[in-house]
């Protein structure tokens, strides 16, 4: 199974500081530490991400556009997403958590750049 390179070399450990490396678990993307062996799900991790995107930087001028006018016209290409989404993440670190199968969005620490203008 090939898995997405949406997050690839961009997500880092919480606990180690090393990239998360994707690949699979039972058959489910997941991204894991290659020290510390955490994992986190893509499911619904990758959906978590675009939405926070579109929130609370979709109005951000990129380019002669916004954030959201160019995800949007990207369509499902997942390296143009890639890099609208690596245009405005200063850093993402995925902490430890709770074994299991539901998705805990504490988890997850964003940083955004700067917003233009401020």
């Amino acid at each position: 199974m090939t898995t997405s390179p949406f997050l690839s070399r961009v997500a880092r450990c919480d606990d180690c500081g090393v990239y998360l490396c994707r690949g699979t678990n039972q058959g489910r993307p997941v991204l894991s530490c290659p020290q510390c062996r955490q994992t986190i799900g893509r499911t619904r991790l990758d959906p978590y991400l675009v939405q926070r995107l579109l929130t609370e930087r979709g109005d951000e001028p990129l380019g002669d556009s916004t954030v959201r006018h160019r995800w949007n016209a990207a369509g499902t290409n997942e390296s143009t997403q890639r890099d609208i989404l690596l245009t405005q993440l200063e850093e993402i670190r995925i902490r430890r958590g709770t074994v299991g199968r539901y998705f805990d969005d504490e988890r997850v620490l964003l940083k955004w750049h700067p917003a233009a203008g401020r």
